[in-house]
C-alpha cells in the first residue's frame, strides 16, 4: 500500500477512574489519505464537505508501540493499561499529521483543516495488504 500521510486518532473512552469519557490520543506513521470535497445544491444555498477514507496498514508505526485492539475489548481497559492500545470506532476522532494536542470534542480540532469523526470502518486483515479502512467527515 502506498502511503502518504500520518496521522493522530483520538480514541472515545470512558475512565473509571474519573468517571468520565476523554478522548485518548495515538500517533500513527505511514496511512493513506485520501480526501473527497463534495456539494449539494439545497433549499438553503450550496452545502459543501469534505469526506475521509484513511487505510491504516497493519504494520503502520504507532507511538510508543501501542497496538490495535477491538474497540469492545479497547473500552473494557483499565487506566494503567490503556496507553499500551489503540482502536477505531465511530466516537473516534482523527487528523491528519501527528499532533499532540489533547481534545475534548471535535471542536477542538478546527484549527487544523483536515480533521473530522469516523462515520465507518472496516478491519480488513484478510487481504494480501492487510490494514483498517477509515471513512470520515469533517
Amino acid at each position: 500500500m502506498t502511503t502518504n500521510a500520518d496521522m493522530t486518532i483520538y480514541n472515545y473512552w470512558y475512565n473509571p477512574e474519573t468517571k468520565a469519557w476523554e478522548y485518548r490520543r495515538t500517533q500513527i506513521e505511514g496511512v493513506h489519505w485520501h480526501t473527497d470535497q463534495k456539494a449539494a445544491v439545497t433549499d438553503k444555498g450550496i452545502v459543501s464537505g469534505d469526506i475521509y477514507r484513511i487505510r491504516i496498514p497493519q504494520d503502520a508505526a504507532t507511538e510508543d508501540g501501542r497496538r490495535y485492539l477491538v474497540s469492545e475489548l479497547y473500552r473494557e481497559l483499565s487506566a494503567e493499561n490503556v496507553d499500551r492500545y489503540w482502536t477505531i470506532n465511530k466516537e473516534d476522532l482523527f487528523v491528519k499529521g501527528l499532533i499532540v494536542d489533547d481534545v475534548v470534542s471535535l471542536s477542538d480540532l478546527k484549527q487544523y483543516p483536515e480533521s473530522g469523526k469516523v462515520m465507518s470502518f472496516s478491519v480488513n486483515d484478510y487481504s494480501s495488504d492487510p490494514h483498517i479502512r477509515i471513512g470520515g467527515v469533517r
